[in-house]
């Protein structure tokens, strides 16, 4: 297996330091510095060409019901990094995901378009569907 994990042991305490990190909206520099520093592989990921095995940590983060600031900076963060980063080759498997699941469905409410071509983001606005906190 590939950095930033080498071991399925390791891919689920990086998961469980995110949901950790980010279980209540950070107060203090060091929640905030602990919060970054969970973040920081995912990000590093990206940039090493490891796309996969940030999907990987999307999905075990996602396995362990983050409260809703967790899935909001899972949203900002990763997700919104791997839809503009790597979209293309990712959109079927997010599709999938966001019919199965509806947390993940929801944390797609969070991801901006950013850098996202178009006609990427208009499957992504399909597949996260309705926003649940509207009421309309």
């Amino acid at each position: 297996m590939a950095w930033p994990f080498d071991s399925e042991e390791q891919l689920d305490a990086w998961a469980d330091d995110y949901v950790l990190a980010y279980q209540t909206t950070p107060h203090t520099t060091d929640a905030h510095e602990a919060a970054h520093l969970a973040s920081e592989p995912g990000y590093s990921a990206l940039h090493l060409g490891q796309a996969e095995a940030l999907w990987r940590f999307i999905l075990k983060v996602l396995e362990r019901q983050p409260s809703e600031w967790a899935l909001g900076m899972l949203a900002a963060g990763p997700i919104e990094d791997l839809v503009s980063e790597c979209g293309r080759a990712f959109i079927d498997r997010i599709e999938t995901q966001a019919r199965r699941d509806p947390l993940f469905r929801e944390a797609l409410h969070g991801v901006w378009q950013s850098t996202t071509p178009d006609e990427l983001w208009a499957r992504i606005v399909r597949a996260r569907g309705a926003d649940p906190s509207s009421s309309c």
